[in-house]
């Protein structure tokens, strides 16, 4: 993305930015994110996801090239943020053909 991106520039883009400049990026990718939830259409739903994981990654970057640590709250909504970013199609089908193999095992 160049900086002339109605979204601005990526998180990561410059070495130089602040921890502060990245945590508003993680806020304003949240913010993002929830207002598309609230979208009739969720088509552009994963590409905000993506942009919350991605600042999200590039603020605990900040944070770990620091020495800081980071706090238990943000480790895990960038954990459950890795994990719903893969649910992807494969994902789905594997998921798909766990649920239709228990309905039939009797266990």
């Amino acid at each position: 993305m160049t900086e002339n991106s109605p979204l601005g520039p990526e998180p990561d883009a410059e070495p130089s930015l602040t921890p502060t400049d990245l945590w508003n990026a993680v806020l304003a990718a949240r913010d993002a994110l929830a207002h598309e939830r609230h979208l009739h259409q969720r088509q552009s739903e994963p590409s905000a996801r993506a942009a919350l994981l991605a600042a999200l990654e590039a603020y605990v970057r900040s944070l770990d090239e620091r020495g800081h640590p980071v706090p238990y709250a943000l480790r895990d909504e960038l954990r459950l943020q890795r994990l719903t970013s893969v649910t992807n199609g494969s994902f789905r089908s594997l998921a798909a053909r766990a649920e239709t193999g228990r309905g039939g095992s009797s266990r």
